[in-house]
């Protein structure tokens, strides 16, 4: 198993050596186009969060002199296949006709780690709700969402929703089942335009209106020059002049 310098949070939220803005792009980029390829291949991963996934420096440089990181998703414990095929194939034990009712939606419980990551739809009311949620979800779209918290904390190294803990679930949830609070934070709280429009398209209430990754890779893409020059940061950074 090849081993890796970082987890995310050790490389991108470390304050006293700040990244780039092309590092950052890169970073973002990585992690949408780990989760499309996950998408495209039946399954969603469903546990994003900054210590699931992973970092190494290449020996690449970037434009602006800094040293090129490489994002690798990792820890599929929760994944769950998409496809009835796969899940017909694939799945240890019994299958039955709930499982395969919904899909490529998912009956689930409501997800108590990382719940800064999490929407509306997933999060628990309370430390104590276990129940299975009266509502199938779409896995895939909330692998976007949480995608789109992580991009937040990347670009802007700041937690979101103006530092609310994830322990504090009832403010959490009055923010992330509103669309209008959602807008209202992300207004206030994020500069630059292409910035706030990225996390537009994955923070949303309902889960219908967010992108898929795909979309969201497409549109990263076309944008690049305008996010990396909204990301760029002042003071110290991680740029080698000179590879070794």
């Amino acid at each position: 198993m090849e081993r890796y310098s970082y987890t995310l949070k050790e490389y991108a939220f470390n304050t006293r050596s700040p990244i780039t803005g092309e590092q950052k792009y890169r970073l973002i980029h990585d992690m949408i186009k780990g989760i499309k390829a996950l998408h495209d291949a039946g399954f969603a991963h469903r546990d994003l969060s900054e210590v699931n996934m992973m970092v190494n420096n290449t020996t690449e440089m970037l434009p602006d002199g800094s040293i090129k990181p490489e994002l690798v998703v990792i820890d599929f414990g929760k994944a769950e296949f998409i496809n009835r095929d796969d899940v017909l194939a694939w799945s240890v034990g019994e299958v039955t006709n709930d499982k395969l009712e919904y899909l490529p939606w998912i009956k689930t419980v409501p997800d108590h780690g990382y719940k800064l990551y999490r929407s509306a739809a997933t999060l628990p009311r309370t430390k104590n709700d276990h129940a299975i949620l009266q509502y199938p979800i779409d896995p895939c779209s909330e692998d976007v969402y949480a995608v789109g918290v992580l991009a937040w904390r990347i670009f802007s190294g700041q937690a979101p929703w103006g530092g609310i803990l994830d322990t504090d679930l009832k403010n959490l949830r009055e923010i992330v089942t509103d669309p209008i609070k959602i807008k209202f934070h992300i207004e206030k709280n994020v500069n630059g335009a292409k910035s706030r429009e990225l996390l537009l398209k994955c923070i949303t209430a309902p889960s219908q209106e967010r992108s898929t990754a795909r979309e969201l890779l497409d549109w990263l893409i076309i944008s690049k020059d305008e996010l990396i020059s909204e990301w760029a940061t002042s003071g110290r950074t991680r740029i080698k002049k000179q590879l070794l």
